[in-house]
């Protein structure tokens, strides 16, 4: 039985979709009990990361930032919040009901909270990335103070987690692990962030007071953000390329400091990361053709991995336990499923995104659908599959295919 576990995954996973996307009626409801589940979870792990312990978790071992709230490992809670965040930001954006707005409001200043907590870059790093698609699917003015306002809320969780910290002490609450979370939760990063959205607000509010049009002002703040970001990407890229080529290992350490683990390719970038993901290649070069194109089964990535390596390369990872897991969802099913289903995977998320986003040309809460869809794309990036993740994914992709068919039927 354990050995058709990973095949009885995805069936259910499977007929879980085709039935919420074939029975599925929107109720607001539901939204809303998706939204306060994720809402409790984040609220459990910043109680956790205090120092409190409500649901007795961590009797009989010590407290780890390792593992937080009801999901366990703190990458599963960060690939959580990475998908439902984004989702409930989307609503706050689009929404036109103050009741709903309200609502969805207080979800992101918890998930933010909650974000802080799970001390993970790709939380981080996926809700950066999808503000900025938030910022080029904002069509109205409107929509896109709301998007600055979440900035403001961010800020504001930021700045209360730290107070919490320090009231709490520091002594009793879960360390931080570094990196780029803890940079973000600067004081003074976040202050300078909160006073200039609230700059960006005022004139907003000013422009309406006066009954002046707004659109030429959000119009240009799009314009020099989007644009500000890409030249500070290009830039990102070449300076990481010098950085690779130019110094050496040591010579980036000493330069780098805190960022060497971050522009610096080695094998223990993306903390160790890397080294998997080109263990993960290298088992897929070695399979046969046939297992190239349908890989070796659900869940057999370990099966693989004992397989195709030799027993000197996996002693390399002796001290990390064992590789069952390539820590990205693609490389993952490159060697479960092959080539064709790594493709089928693709192109079926981007499918359904696709036909969401042109519903939501003029349904616009029903782009939340498509933003978790391209939120679940990209923290799988740098996450397994989970079986806490996965199947979210594809129920919510359901939920919006649903009205997709409804569009399709009027």
């Amino acid at each position: 039985m354990a050995d058709n576990m990973g095949l009885l995954a995805v069936i259910c996973c499977v007929l879980l979709y085709l039935t919420v996307r074939a029975t599925l009626q929107f109720k607001q409801y539901v939204i809303n009990g998706i939204l306060a589940a994720g809402m409790v979870v984040c609220s459990l792990a910043v109680i956790n990361h205090l120092g409190f312990d409500p649901l007795s978790a961590y009797v009989g071992f010590e407290a780890d930032t390792k593992f937080l709230s009801t999901l366990g490992n703190r990458n599963t809670l960060a690939a959580y919040i990475a998908l439902l965040l984004p989702f409930g930001m989307t609503f706050f954006m689009v929404s036109k009901q103050w009741k709903s707005k309200i609502y969805y409001g207080i979800f992101c200043f918890i998930g933010f909270l909650g974000m802080t907590a799970a001390d993970s870059d790709s939380a981080y790093l996926v809700t950066g990335i999808m503000f900025l698609v938030s910022l080029l699917l904002a069509k109205e003015t409107e929509e896109g103070f709301y998007l600055i306002t979440l900035v403001s809320v961010y800020s504001v969780a930021e700045l209360l987690f730290v107070l919490l910290r320090k009231i709490r002490g520091k002594e009793s609450c879960l360390y931080l692990h570094g990196g780029l979370p803890e940079m973000l939760l600067d004081i003074r990063i976040n202050l300078v962030l909160l006073v200039i959205t609230l700059i960006l607000l005022l004139t907003g509010y000013m422009l309406w007071k006066q009954k002046k049009d707004a659109k030429v002002f959000w119009k240009w703040f799009r314009i020099v953000i989007l644009s500000v970001t890409a030249v500070f990407a290009a830039g990102l890229v070449i300076f990481m390329i010098y950085v690779n080529v130019a110094w050496t290992k040591h010579e980036a350490k000493e330069q780098l400091g805190a960022l060497y683990s971050y522009l610096y390719f080695s094998n223990t970038w993306g903390t160790k990361r890397l080294r998997i993901w080109r263990a993960a290649l290298e088992i897929y070069m070695r399979m046969s053709i046939p297992k190239k194109l349908i890989g070796v089964g659900p869940a057999g990535f370990y099966f693989a991995s004992q397989t195709y390596l030799s027993a000197e390369e996996l002693a390399a990872f002796a001290n990390e336990g064992q590789l069952i897991d390539a820590h990205n969802e693609y490389l993952q099913y490159l060697v479960t499923y092959g080539m064709i289903g790594v493709v089928l995977f693709i192109g079926y998320v981007t499918s359904a995104i696709r036909s969401i986003l042109k519903v939501g040309k003029e349904k616009r809460e029903i782009l939340a659908f498509a933003m978790a869809g391209i939120a679940f794309l990209v923290q799988a990036v740098v996450n397994n599959a989970h079986i806490y993740i996965d199947p979210l994914a594809f129920v919510l992709l359901a939920m919006g295919m649903s009205f997709v068919n409804e569009e399709k039927l009027v």
